[in-house]
């Protein structure tokens, strides 16, 4: 199984017990670290292989077995799963600025995305650009992108741009050249670039870590034992510059200082802790964080004077919309939101948050609320575990004025001879929504020979009243009467209107 592992993720393997370094200038040893197992990473694992960690201090992990990079918290709470790369991510980096790199078996190239994983671009030529991209690192000083090829047995440098730099290696035994390469790392401290690797001694082969500077030239090897007990595949530095290995065939991580000496092995707690270690990561706490491919999990220890990062609470974002033809606000209990104008707000996950609906003028009613999880009327009620949308219905208001109409004075035309009378009509329109906006009337009758219409003045109270002209005469065989139809209507601002007609006639005979 680690056999099938190596060879499906990371190509052949290739460093990690380190015993003797060659270096222009002698480096004073290192002190041994201190490290103390804290926990492990397995929700969402399958068969963990390449790791980085992003400037916020998130997670991310290849795992090829499933397709998908999983992304957790510092902590190692998982965050999301990126799939549907139409690849195999093999190898994973992150820079500085949160620019997200992948090593794609499938394609052999290197995708780029930046920080929200929108597509950027390919590295180089894209598709083809490599024969396996087993792992990737980034300058932080330069920017620029170090890609393993071990189908090439090369190593390629990229401009921050995606250009090709250089590239160096090339199958071989002699000082920098290189079979097979596996892990690399950039110490921007010291200006080097370690690659892991095989040589071929004439007897057996033996595992290597090479050591160049940024430009690819070549500067010195730290040799290991043989390959048949030592298998380096990830590689990191720290910030006293030792070395960490991860040893798949052991299943541990060998330290060593600049000068190869060799310093601790750092393993789990239980002797299967570690299993298959692939890579290894040293992150802003001082915490080693190492895949273990064969326990679908990434380890997790503590290295000297080291923190333990607590995730900050979840924040969900609730949004208030409106909707519907009338006016109003919402607002929050902590005054949040007051939309009117601020119509989202923040919150800390489980965050429990109260809405209050109000129509914002008489013309207006609440209409209802969708998207709570709870409401009384008004009232909406929302926990908050996800980003939501809460949206409040105002209706424009709909009741029509209430309308008095008062018997008219005279309401009978007597006697019918022909004289024209004065009429006066009176009454009340009151409205409580939006307002009484006018009152009018017309006058009819039975002989069409009378349409008027005319408009009526109501004071504060709603109070109005009008006189009309009307002829006291009737056809002489009318024995029930002229009848005139005098129909009052009050409107308010939103153009409700209510109606009363009343009746004044010139009756046949008194």
């Amino acid at each position: 199984m680690v056999r099938k592992i190596l060879h499906n993720v990371l190509w052949y393997g290739a460093v990690a017990a380190l015993f003797m370094l060659i270096l222009p200038l002698a480096i004073p040893a290192a002190t041994p670290p201190t490290s103390t197992y804290l926990s492990a990473i397995s929700n969402g694992l399958s068969a963990p292989a390449r790791l980085a960690v992003g400037p916020d201090g998130r997670i991310y992990v290849a795992d090829p077995h499933k397709d998908r990079v999983q992304v957790y918290s510092p902590a190692g709470n998982l965050k999301y799963t990126v799939e549907n790369f139409q690849g195999t991510p093999l190898s994973v980096a992150v820079d500085g600025a949160g620019n997200i790199y992948i090593g794609d078996k499938r394609t052999g190239s290197v995708m780029v995305f930046d920080s929200s994983w929108q597509y950027v671009r390919k590295l180089g030529n894209g598709n083809g650009e490599f024969g396996r991209p087993g792992d990737i690192a980034v300058s932080s000083s330069s920017g620029r992108i170090y890609v393993t090829d071990g189908e090439n047995s090369i190593v390629k440098i990229f401009n921050a741009d995606g250009s090709l730099f250089m590239s160096f290696g090339g199958r071989g035994n002699s000082s920098g050249q290189l079979n097979f390469p596996t892990g690399v790392a950039v110490d921007d401290t010291n200006a080097e670039l370690f690659v892991g690797d095989q040589m071929y001694n004439g007897s057996e082969w033996t595992e290597r870590i090479q050591i160049f500077d940024l430009a690819g030239s070549y500067k010195g090897v730290i040799t290991a034992g043989p390959s048949y007990n030592i298998n380096v595949q990830g590689i990191a530095v720290d910030s006293l510059g030792r070395i960490y290995a991860a040893d798949v065939l052991q299943g541990r991580v060998n330290v060593y200082d600049r000068n190869g000496a060799y310093l601790a092995s750092i393993a789990g707690v239980t002797p299967d802790a570690l299993r298959t270690p692939v890579d290894v990561v040293i992150d802003a706490n001082n915490r080693l964080l190492v895949t273990s491919s064969n326990t679908s999990s990434v380890a997790i220890y503590g290295i000297d004077n080291y923190t333990i990062p607590v995730d900050p609470p979840d924040l969900y974002t609730l949004t208030v919309a409106k909707s519907g033809t009338g006016s109003g606000a919402v607002i929050s209990g902590s005054a949040d939101i007051n939309c009117g104008s601020a119509c989202s707000a923040a919150y800390v996950s489980g965050t429990a948050v109260t809405l209050t609906a109000a129509p914002i003028n008489s013309g207006s009613v609440f209409g209802g609320w969708n998207g709570c999880d709870a409401f009384t009327g008004a009232t909406c009620n929302v926990n908050m575990s996800s980003n939501k949308i809460v949206t409040a219905n105002f209706m424009a208001e709909t009741t029509p004025p209430v309308l008095t109409v008062n018997q008219p004075n005279p309401s009978i035309l007597w006697p019918a001879n022909g004289a024209m009378m004065n009429v006066t009509v009176s009454g009340n329109a009151v409205d409580a929504g939006s307002g009484l906006k006018a009152v009018s009337y017309t006058v009819a009758d039975e002989y069409n020979k009378l349409n008027s219409t005319g408009t009526a003045a109501a004071d504060n109270t709603g109070s109005f009243s009008f006189t009309v002209s009307l002829e006291a005469a009737r056809n002489k065989n009318d024995i029930n009467g002229r009848i005139y139809t005098i129909t009052v209507t009050a409107v308010d601002i939103n153009g409700n209107a209510g109606q009363k007609s009343v009746l004044v006639t010139v009756p046949y005979k008194k």
